[in-house]
């Protein structure tokens, strides 16, 4: 799912639209399917974790719902 998805889908679980935020997301090639909060704006996931979208929305999804 894409960024805007996640987005919607934070949205409705809040029942309101998301406050505007910035997020950058930077792809790192490493082992395993992890990822890492490196700032308030700032993450860095795996190839494998942007790769597997169930693993990569878990993940993710908290991370836009604290701006939101």
């Amino acid at each position: 799912m894409a960024m805007k998805g996640l987005v919607r889908a934070v949205e409705t679980e809040l029942g309101r639209k998301a406050r505007p935020f910035e997020l950058h997301v930077w792809e790192l090639p490493v082992a395993g399917a992890v990822g890492w909060r490196v700032s308030e704006k700032h993450v860095a996931v795996s190839r494998a974790l942007r790769e597997d979208a169930a693993a990569y929305r878990r993940w993710l999804t908290p991370v836009i719902r604290e701006p939101a």
